[in-house]
C-alpha cells in the first residue's frame, strides 16, 4: 500500500496541520471475523493531534500517526465480538502522548454463551494506569500500575474443543512482526499488579480440575523487553532488576493430580532477598 507522502507527492510537496480535532463525538466501527459482524462502540470520543505533518522526510524519521503528539479519549467504549464469543467494556480511555499518559478504568470481559466448545474468559479489572509514557521506536514508562485485576479462564475439553480454521491462527511469527511495527523495545522503569485474583477451570481433564491464587500481588523494576530477550531460549523474555511477589490461598494439583497442594500464604523478594512460606 502507499504511504501518506507517496499519495500527497505528485501534487504536493508537503502537508502540515497545526491541530487536528475531533470532539464529542459517537463512534462506531464493525468489521468481520471469522464470519460474524463484531463492533465497537464508543458514547464519546475526543480525539486531538499536534503538529501533524507528511514530507519526503516523513518516511525517514516516521512519527507515531505522522503527529508531535496526540490525546485519545473515549469513555463508554463496549466491544461485541461474536467471533471471539466475548463482550468487552470500557468505562474510560485515555492516551495523552503529550503528557506522557495512559489510563483505562473499569475493563469487564464476558462470553456471550457458556455452551461453547472454545476457553473463555470472566472478569474484570479496576485500572490500567502508565505514566512517563514516551514512544521512539520503541515503548518507555516510568510506571505501569495494573490494580485488581479478577480474571476466571476456563478451559474447554479437548473432546469438545471446536476445529481452529488454520487461517485464523496466528504464529509467533506474525506476532513478532506485527509487534515490531508498533515498537522495537520496551523498557518500564516501575511495574506492578496489585490485588489480583485469578480462577483457571480446566475441563480437559478427566474428572475436571480447578487452580485458584487471590490477593497476588507483583512488582518489579527496571523491565526490558526486546528482540534480544524474545529470541533467548530456555529462559525469561524479558530483563529485570529486581522483582517480588505475594500471594494467598493458592490450590492446584501435583503429579497428574495425584496430589492435591494447597498454600495459604508466600512472599518472594530478589531484593532483599527473601523467601516465606
Amino acid at each position: 500500500s502507499l504511504s501518506p507522502y507517496q499519495l500527497i507527492s505528485p501534487i504536493l510537496h508537503s502537508v502540515s496541520i497545526d491541530l487536528i480535532s475531533l470532539e464529542n463525538a459517537k463512534a462506531d466501527y464493525y468489521y468481520t471475523f471469522n464470519d460474524s459482524i463484531e463492533s465497537f462502540h464508543m458514547d464519546s470520543l475526543n480525539f486531538y493531534a499536534y503538529d501533524f505533518l507528511v514530507d519526503s522526510l516523513s518516511e525517514i524519521n516516521p512519527r507515531f500517526w505522522y503527529c508531535r503528539s496526540f490525546v485519545f479519549d473515549a469513555t463508554g467504549m463496549e466491544g461485541m465480538l461474536k467471533g471471539r464469543n466475548h463482550r468487552i467494556s470500557v468505562t474510560h480511555f485515555d492516551l495523552d502522548t503529550e503528557k506522557g499518559l495512559f489510563n483505562v478504568d473499569n475493563i469487564y470481559f464476558n462470553p456471550l454463551s457458556t455452551h461453547t466448545k472454545n476457553d473463555y474468559m470472566k472478569g474484570d479489572i479496576r485500572s490500567v494506569n502508565v505514566k512517563k509514557l514516551v514512544y521512539d521506536n520503541g515503548i518507555n514508562a516510568g510506571l505501569l500500575q495494573i490494580e485488581s485485576p479478577h480474571i476466571r479462564y476456563v478451559k474447554a475439553s479437548s473432546v469438545d474443543k471446536k476445529e481452529t480454521n488454520p487461517s485464523d491462527k496466528i504464529s509467533q511469527t506474525d506476532i513478532q512482526a506485527l509487534l515490531n511495527q508498533l515498537f522495537r523495545y520496551s523498557s518500564i522503569q516501575d511495574i506492578s499488579a496489585n490485588h489480583a485474583d485469578m480462577y483457571f477451570y480446566d475441563k480437559n481433564e478427566v474428572d475436571s480440575a480447578t487452580y485458584s491464587l487471590s490477593d497476588f500481588n507483583f512488582h518489579a523494576t527496571n523491565l526490558l523487553i526486546d528482540e534480544r530477550t524474545i529470541k533467548r531460549e530456555n529462559e525469561m523474555f524479558f530483563d529485570y532488576q529486581d522483582f517480588d511477589f505475594s500471594f494467598r490461598n493458592f490450590d492446584s494439583y501435583l503429579s497428574d493430580k495425584k496430589y492435591r497442594f494447597m498454600l495459604n500464604n508466600a512472599v518472594f523478594s530478589t531484593k532483599d532477598p527473601k523467601l516465606s512460606l
